[in-house]
């Protein structure tokens, strides 16, 4: 197959039958694994996927009834529903991507696409996603993790406004090398959410990236991403500061690989080979990134504590 895109997006070669919203193509990248998008329809995808399928995941409907949001098949691989946004399904070794969308514009539907459906595909492919965003420095790569709404994105912007490198936002693949812990770039896109935009300044936008697409929650910004992989330097966790107002300075800890497992993105997927892989990249995090723990207060100004995350590095 030889799409109308192609570039590289969570550590995988993404040959892609349509454009990808905000995204400069840059052809396939040389050694890496290549995940194909296809665009079908939903009677399509409905028809050829077995009935015999299991459901690994559930989530409550709006009547409060629980959905099956992951499906599988030994044969078929994974179908995964997303109400508002389409229907898609991966491939059981995430070689192949089969997209339904909504009748969306493609920044809307494709949120979805590149925020759940290609970590899922890159965790079959054998690479590690973390629930985290990520910047840049000249010495590697400084990940954020923390649960969500906790500020990953928003921190991550403010250090980008501060002149580091964009590499992630809200999911980090991570590969285990000779070279230690290595993060690869995600989809050059941010999404903000007007809060965030009002506290980082009137300028900030246009530093940032170019707009693609803006409703009423926020707006999608495309921002080139840095060119991976890069070796992880640090990892940070944000906590919410249970009494403090203020941005307290951050404190160096001890690795701790429950913290580590704790952030993956994807649950849902859980083998002994997985568990072999995810317990190497935290041990390999472990001996070479410093590990920071900041507590953030509820609706603290995200400049404010990148300075603080910049003085603890």
């Amino acid at each position: 197959m030889r799409g109308s895109w192609q570039g590289e997006m969570f550590g995988l070669a993404i040959d892609s039958a349509c454009a990808i919203e905000g995204c400069e193509p840059a052809g396939l990248p040389p050694g890496l694994a290549i995940t194909s998008i296809e665009i079908a329809s939903r009677r399509a995808l409905r028809e050829a996927w077995p009935a015999n399928a299991r459901a690994l995941a559930w989530h409550r409907g709006p009547s409060g009834r629980p959905v099956a949001e992951v499906l599988e098949h030994a044969r078929a691989g994974y179908l995964l529903p997303a109400p508002g946004f389409g229907l898609f399904q991966v491939s059981s070794g995430g070689e192949r991507v089969r997209a339904a969308p909504n009748r969306l514009a493609p920044w809307r539907w494709q949120r979805y696409l590149l925020g759940r459906v290609l970590p899922f595909a890159a965790v079959l492919r054998g690479l590690e996603p973390l629930h985290a965003s990520a910047v840049a420095l000249p010495e590697g790569v400084v990940v954020i993790a923390g649960e969500a709404g906790a500020g990953k994105t928003s921190l991550a912007a403010a250090l980008m406004l501060r002149g580091l490198r964009f590499v992630a936002d809200d999911v980090v693949a991570l590969t285990a090398g000779d070279d230690g812990a290595q993060a690869h770039s995600a989809a050059g896109l941010l999404w903000l959410r007007h809060p965030t935009l009002d506290r980082l300044g009137e300028d900030a936008l246009g530093r940032l990236g170019r707009p693609i697409g803006r409703d009423r929650e926020g707006v999608r910004v495309a921002a080139a991403p840095e060119p991976s992989p890069r070796p992880v330097l640090a990892l940070c966790l944000l906590e919410p500061a249970a009494r403090s107002r203020r941005v307290q300075a951050p404190a160096a800890i001890a690795p701790d690989p429950r913290r580590l497992l704790a952030s993956t993105f994807n649950t849902i997927l859980a083998d002994p080979d997985r568990l072999e892989r995810q317990l190497d990249v935290c041990a390999r995090l472990a001996r070479q990134a410093r590990v920071l723990r900041l507590a953030v207060p509820e609706g603290a100004d995200p400049r404010a504590v990148a300075e603080r995350l910049l003085e603890g590095l």
